[in-house]
């Protein structure tokens, strides 16, 4: 059976702005919690996510020799975000500081987050924690984990 998920493309929900874009926001976590309860997404929920003042948007793709996970923080310092992995599980946080307001100016529009953020995502398959690579180039936050390839299976002969 095809995930009824995938019938309306994410990006097109993520990108929605005015008066609708906390129903775009909702209807994405519920696509989130969804996806997670039937198998279909690594997320797993946790009382950080929840406790973020927002949540970036992010990609994550399986490839046979890693998964890839990407993380639009744009105005986000690269020392302002901390990478973790521990049991297969990887965990990114970090803050998005506000910037200064001008005394001469009122703001007339805002829909930029400021704050924290925080996701976090089993992996089903066991990496290699020790050569994760983490690039950070134009706002965009690309995370590497190499899976761990086990050996074949080995026969065993009855003697």
């Amino acid at each position: 059976m095809k995930n009824p998920l995938t019938l309306f493309p994410q990006r097109l929900r993520t990108h929605t702005m005015g008066p609708f874009r906390a129903l775009a926001e909702l209807e994405n976590e519920m696509d989130r919690w969804i996806s997670g309860s039937i198998g279909g997404s690594p997320m797993r929920w946790s009382e950080e996510t929840e406790k973020s003042d927002f949540a970036p948007a992010c990609n994550f793709k399986e490839t046979n020799k890693d998964y890839i996970v990407q993380f639009d923080i744009p105005g986000v310092k690269k020392g302002d975000v901390k990478i973790e992995i521990e049991n297969n599980r990887l965990m990114v946080s970090g803050e998005r500081s506000d910037k200064k307001e001008e005394k001469d100016a009122r703001h007339v529009l805002t829909e930029t987050y400021y704050g924290t953020f925080m996701r976090s995502f089993n992996l089903p398959i066991a990496v290699d924690e020790n050569k994760v690579d983490a690039h950070y180039e134009d706002g965009v936050l690309t995370i590497t984990v190499p899976k761990l390839h086990s050996t074949k299976a080995k026969e065993i002969k009855i003697q």
